[in-house]
């Protein structure tokens, strides 16, 4: 693993991801960000070479993750949700961007591909099973589950992944800030019933296998293409 410094010395971009990205951030709600750095030759031409895997660095006041390059264009390439919002967001949102960063986002649409179905599909349908056991319960999520009859952090976010990935599909763009805020945070709150929820998602799962099936986008990303912007960002990083 690569240390903290090395990666913070080396970084392109790093964003604000999570609820304050998506708009629905409380007072209460944490500061998470994300960024990616280019590895040193000496890591991956060297005697320091590795094979990058997890990339986590604890920092004192937020929860930061930072990708190596190599990384993240890898989970972009099969449209990660989490790491696909990173080059999509808000302006705003935009903590530190590099020249590099500047090309990584302009190049965005090489990532682009029917795979947004199984990747936000499938992280929906996992959300749903865990709502309809009734688990997911982590530190007092329980009192959640009791008040309202099912944990409404995992609904609100099967919703926004569900619509996030049908708009996808539809568009070709991955709107991280959500114009259906008010009502995730009313799932949120509670103020959705359990039912509902569900029903609402039965039927989002159904409307994002018809957008799957009538999209414009490829089956696949452009991986050549995908490949020689990786290699020309390192070579510029280290030129």
């Amino acid at each position: 693993m690569i240390d903290k410094k090395t990666a913070e010395d080396n970084s392109i971009l790093e964003v604000l991801v999570g609820s304050h990205s998506y708009g629905t951030a409380l007072p209460t709600s944490d500061h998470d960000t994300k960024g990616i750095f280019i590895p040193p030759k000496e890591y991956i031409l060297g005697l320091k070479r590795y094979t990058p895997q997890y990339e986590y660095y604890e920092y004192e006041h937020v929860d930061t993750f930072l990708y190596s390059i190599q990384k993240y264009c890898k989970l972009a390439a099969g449209l990660n949700p989490t790491v696909i919002e990173m080059i999509w967001g808000a302006d705003e949102c935009i903590l530190h961007n590099t020249e590099l960063g500047k090309k990584l986002i302009a190049s965005r649409g090489l990532f682009n591909s029917k795979l947004a179905y199984k990747s936000y599909g499938g992280y929906a349908h996992d959300q749903i099973k865990r709502l309809r056991n009734k688990n997911g319960r982590c530190g007092d999520r329980h009192k959640v589950v009791e008040e309202h009859g099912y944990d409404t952090k995992h609904g609100m976010h099967t919703i926004r992944l569900l619509n996030t990935g049908i708009e996808f599909l539809d568009s070709g763009q991955v709107n991280v800030y959500r114009p259906d805020a008010e009502y995730l945070n009313d799932i949120r709150h509670g103020k959705i019933s359990y039912e509902e929820l569900i029903n609402h998602a039965t039927g989002l799962e159904s409307i994002l296998e018809r957008a799957y099936k009538e999209s414009d986008l490829p089956d696949k990303p452009d991986y050549d293409g995908i490949n020689n912007l990786l290699i020309e960002m390192i070579e510029e990083h280290w030129a």
